[in-house]
């Protein structure tokens, strides 16, 4: 049975339209790499303007796929629930698989529309939803702010999605994006330094010295690490090393105009425990998807 994912994008929706493809293309190709590396089959769809991945693989090794491609915010697993627009049809079908059933909870139902639908637009059709289940469940009140339980659906012209458990994924941008950066991969806060740097866009060059087992952690979020993104470009940053050497590893011709080399350090002002989390996602990141206090930087 095929299982289905709807992936949120973040900071790449922000992009011109042409910007926009060209990194959904790089992401796509580092997402189906990295399935491939791990030995997991699955394909991409477009359903109108989301983005889907479709897979007979077991969920929990997509969702480990998903979790290690950059530039993906979080991920929705979804189903088709129903073959139409009954609005009590998917009521009872929602309330069937709810697990609290029975239960004073409140709920609240949001939809969106895909395509045009003559019957219905996304308030209607959540409204009615929404209808029909306080009929059939008379423990169920409505609470739109902070509700025990979100409905949450997508409908097409003649059928109906609904959405379940969302998870948290890696963020940032496809690494490849933004340019080519030399690291000497020895101690384990250049690790952190450089996933920092691959998560920002960059692709990472590791240099002669490297810790092979660094590399290849590296190369799980990453399967073109030390493939440069841009041949007829140089590297523009450095971790792990000074400048002068990153200068000698660069070869500039001379008179070459190219933008010059600096020493990247992501980590600056991260906290210790911060860090650890911050490993600790890098290794599993299906079970520490914490990457930072973020209470604490705002606050």
């Amino acid at each position: 049975m095929s299982n289905t994912w709807i992936l949120r994008f973040g900071e790449i929706t922000l992009k011109s339209r042409p910007v926009r493809r060209i990194f959904h293309s790089i992401l796509f190709h580092n997402l189906h790499a990295i399935a491939f590396k791990r030995g997991v089959s699955l394909k991409a769809q477009r359903l109108g303007a989301l983005h889907l991945v479709i897979s007979d693989a077991e969920p929990e090794d997509v969702e480990e796929v998903l979790s290690r491609v950059l530039g993906i915010v979080a991920v929705d697993r979804a189903m088709i629930i129903c073959d139409s627009n009954d609005a009590d049809e998917v009521a009872k079908i929602v309330l069937d698989r709810d697990l609290n059933l029975g239960e004073k909870r409140t709920f609240g139902v949001r939809t969106k529309r895909l395509g045009t639908n003559k019957n219905w637009n996304s308030q209607s059709f959540s409204g009615a939803v929404g209808h029909a289940m306080l009929q059939m469940d008379d423990t169920l009140s409505v609470n739109l702010s902070k509700p025990d339980m979100w409905v949450k659906l997508i409908i097409e012209p003649s059928r109906t999605w609904l959405l379940s458990e969302r998870f948290t994924g890696a963020g940032g941008l496809p690494s490849g994006v933004q340019g080519d950066v030399l690291c000497l991969l020895k101690e384990e806060i250049d690790t952190l330094n450089s996933f920092l740097a691959m998560r920002r866009g960059c692709r990472l060059i590791p240099i002669e010295g490297s810790d092979e087992s660094a590399i290849e952690t590296l190369a799980q979020w990453d399967p073109f690490i030390g493939i440069p993104s841009d041949k007829n470009k140089k590297p523009r940053g450095v971790i792990g090393t000074t400048i002068e050497k990153a200068e000698e590893i660069v070869a500039r011709e001379e008179g070459e105009k190219i933008v010059p080399l600096c020493t990247l350090n992501l980590l600056c002002a991260w906290t210790e425990t911060e860090k650890l989390d911050l490993q600790k996602h890098i290794h599993q990141p299906v079970s520490n998807r914490k990457l930072m206090d973020i209470d604490a930087w705002v606050s």
